[in-house]
Protein backbone atom coordinates (compact mmCIF):
# COMPACT_ATOMS: atom_id res chain seq x y z
CA UNK A 1 0.00 0.00 0.00
CA UNK A 2 1.45 3.37 -1.03
CA UNK A 3 2.09 5.86 1.71
CA UNK A 4 0.14 9.12 1.49
CA UNK A 5 2.12 12.35 1.42
CA UNK A 6 1.32 14.89 4.11
CA UNK A 7 0.88 18.56 3.25
CA UNK A 8 0.30 21.17 5.94
CA UNK A 9 -1.30 24.51 5.11
CA UNK A 10 -1.60 27.51 7.40
CA UNK A 11 -4.31 30.18 7.13
CA UNK A 12 -4.52 33.36 9.18
CA UNK A 13 -7.74 35.03 10.25
CA UNK A 14 -7.09 38.75 10.55
CA UNK A 15 -9.70 40.86 12.34
CA UNK A 16 -9.58 44.65 12.19
CA UNK A 17 -12.31 46.97 13.50
CA UNK A 18 -14.74 44.02 13.79
CA UNK A 19 -14.13 42.99 10.16
CA UNK A 20 -12.34 39.90 8.89
CA UNK A 21 -9.90 39.85 5.97
CA UNK A 22 -10.68 37.41 3.16
CA UNK A 23 -9.13 36.79 -0.24
CA UNK A 24 -11.17 36.15 -3.36
CA UNK A 25 -9.87 33.28 -5.44
CA UNK A 26 -10.96 32.71 -9.03
CA UNK A 27 -10.60 29.14 -10.30
CA UNK A 28 -12.51 29.27 -13.59
CA UNK A 29 -15.47 31.05 -15.19
CA UNK A 30 -18.25 31.14 -12.63
CA UNK A 31 -16.05 29.58 -9.94
CA UNK A 32 -14.81 32.17 -7.53
CA UNK A 33 -15.02 32.15 -3.78
CA UNK A 34 -13.57 33.68 -0.62
CA UNK A 35 -10.81 32.08 1.44
CA UNK A 36 -8.76 32.84 4.51
CA UNK A 37 -5.32 33.99 3.28
CA UNK A 38 -2.46 31.54 3.79
CA UNK A 39 -0.61 28.69 2.18
CA UNK A 40 1.67 25.69 2.42
CA UNK A 41 4.36 24.92 4.94
CA UNK A 42 7.85 24.73 3.44
CA UNK A 43 10.53 22.19 4.39
CA UNK A 44 12.13 22.98 7.75
CA UNK A 45 9.68 25.85 8.39
CA UNK A 46 7.73 26.22 11.62
CA UNK A 47 3.97 26.79 11.64
CA UNK A 48 4.18 30.35 12.95
CA UNK A 49 6.94 31.25 10.49
CA UNK A 50 4.77 29.87 7.69
CA UNK A 51 1.84 32.02 8.83
CA UNK A 52 4.00 35.15 8.88
CA UNK A 53 5.56 34.42 5.47
CA UNK A 54 2.34 33.52 3.70
CA UNK A 55 0.46 36.59 4.92
CA UNK A 56 3.36 38.89 3.97
CA UNK A 57 3.57 37.25 0.51
CA UNK A 58 -0.18 37.43 -0.17
CA UNK A 59 -1.30 40.62 1.58
CA UNK A 60 1.74 42.79 2.33
CA UNK A 61 0.83 42.70 6.03
CA UNK A 62 3.13 41.70 8.84
CA UNK A 63 1.30 39.61 11.41
CA UNK A 64 1.87 37.80 14.65
CA UNK A 65 -0.10 34.54 15.07
CA UNK A 66 -1.72 34.68 18.50
CA UNK A 67 -4.07 31.69 18.76
CA UNK A 68 -4.74 28.42 16.95
CA UNK A 69 -8.45 28.46 16.05
CA UNK A 70 -9.28 25.61 13.67
CA UNK A 71 -7.80 22.42 12.26
CA UNK A 72 -9.31 20.44 9.39
CA UNK A 73 -8.13 17.93 6.83
CA UNK A 74 -8.93 16.10 3.63
CA UNK A 75 -7.47 13.46 1.33
CA UNK A 76 -6.86 14.03 -2.35
CA UNK A 77 -4.82 12.19 -4.93
CA UNK A 78 -2.42 10.42 -2.60
CA UNK A 79 -2.10 13.42 -0.29
CA UNK A 80 -3.35 14.02 3.20
CA UNK A 81 -3.78 17.79 3.57
CA UNK A 82 -4.04 19.35 7.02
CA UNK A 83 -5.26 22.95 7.29
CA UNK A 84 -4.49 24.99 10.42
CA UNK A 85 -6.14 28.38 10.90
CA UNK A 86 -4.65 30.91 13.31
CA UNK A 87 -5.90 34.22 14.63
CA UNK A 88 -3.36 36.84 13.57
CA UNK A 89 -2.65 40.33 14.85
CA UNK A 90 -1.38 42.91 12.36
CA UNK A 91 1.94 44.39 13.52
CA UNK A 92 3.01 46.23 10.36
CA UNK A 93 2.91 46.44 6.59
CA UNK A 94 0.30 47.79 4.22
CA UNK A 95 -2.61 45.83 2.76
CA UNK A 96 -2.15 45.06 -0.95
CA UNK A 97 -2.75 42.08 -3.21
CA UNK A 98 0.67 40.57 -3.86
CA UNK A 99 -0.03 37.33 -5.76
CA UNK A 100 -1.82 36.59 -9.02
CA UNK A 101 -3.76 33.63 -7.56
CA UNK A 102 -5.91 36.02 -5.56
CA UNK A 103 -8.30 38.39 -7.32
CA UNK A 104 -8.79 40.73 -4.38
CA UNK A 105 -8.49 41.22 -0.64
CA UNK A 106 -11.32 42.69 1.39
CA UNK A 107 -12.39 43.17 4.99
CA UNK A 108 -15.97 41.98 5.64
CA UNK A 109 -18.34 42.80 8.45
CA UNK A 110 -19.24 39.79 10.56
CA UNK A 111 -22.88 40.05 9.43
CA UNK A 112 -21.90 39.52 5.76
CA UNK A 113 -19.91 36.31 6.27
CA UNK A 114 -22.98 34.06 6.05
CA UNK A 115 -23.80 35.45 2.59
CA UNK A 116 -20.37 34.77 1.10
CA UNK A 117 -19.30 31.70 -0.83
CA UNK A 118 -16.42 30.90 1.50
CA UNK A 119 -14.17 27.85 1.46
CA UNK A 120 -13.79 25.54 3.19
CA UNK A 121 -17.46 25.55 4.12
CA UNK A 122 -16.62 24.11 7.54
CA UNK A 123 -14.80 27.31 8.52
CA UNK A 124 -17.57 29.47 7.08
CA UNK A 125 -20.07 27.74 9.34
CA UNK A 126 -18.03 28.45 12.51
CA UNK A 127 -16.33 31.76 11.87
CA UNK A 128 -19.32 34.09 12.17
CA UNK A 129 -20.40 32.79 15.58
CA UNK A 130 -16.83 32.50 16.86
CA UNK A 131 -16.08 36.11 15.87
CA UNK A 132 -19.12 37.22 17.89
CA UNK A 133 -18.11 35.11 20.90
CA UNK A 134 -14.43 36.03 20.84
CA UNK A 135 -13.02 32.56 20.06
CA UNK A 136 -13.60 31.45 23.64
CA UNK A 137 -13.77 27.72 22.81
CA UNK A 138 -10.10 27.24 21.97
CA UNK A 139 -8.98 25.24 18.95
CA UNK A 140 -11.73 23.35 17.11
CA UNK A 141 -11.36 20.36 14.79
CA UNK A 142 -13.51 21.13 11.74
CA UNK A 143 -13.51 17.56 10.45
CA UNK A 144 -12.67 16.26 7.01
CA UNK A 145 -13.50 18.27 3.92
CA UNK A 146 -14.34 16.29 0.81
CA UNK A 147 -13.45 17.13 -2.76
CA UNK A 148 -14.95 15.94 -6.01
CA UNK A 149 -12.63 13.95 -8.30
CA UNK A 150 -10.73 16.28 -10.60
CA UNK A 151 -11.39 19.43 -8.55
CA UNK A 152 -8.40 21.64 -7.84
CA UNK A 153 -10.10 23.62 -5.07
CA UNK A 154 -12.72 22.98 -2.42
CA UNK A 155 -15.67 21.19 -4.01
CA UNK A 156 -18.45 22.35 -1.77
CA UNK A 157 -18.82 25.86 -0.48
CA UNK A 158 -21.26 27.38 1.94
CA UNK A 159 -24.69 26.17 0.74
CA UNK A 160 -26.28 29.32 2.16
CA UNK A 161 -23.87 31.58 0.25
CA UNK A 162 -25.41 34.31 -1.86
CA UNK A 163 -22.35 36.49 -2.54
CA UNK A 164 -19.20 35.51 -4.36
CA UNK A 165 -17.96 38.95 -5.34
CA UNK A 166 -17.29 41.96 -3.15
CA UNK A 167 -20.12 44.00 -4.58
CA UNK A 168 -22.64 41.12 -4.81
Amino acid sequence: MAEKKLRVRVGVIIVHEKKVLLARQHVSEGQDFWIVPGGGLKKDEGLLDCARREIAEETGLEIEPVQLLYVGDFFKGGKHVVDMFWLGEVVGGELRRCVEELDSLQFFEIERLGRLDMRPSAIAERLESDLREGFERGAVYLGKYFRDPGETRYASGNPKARESKAGG
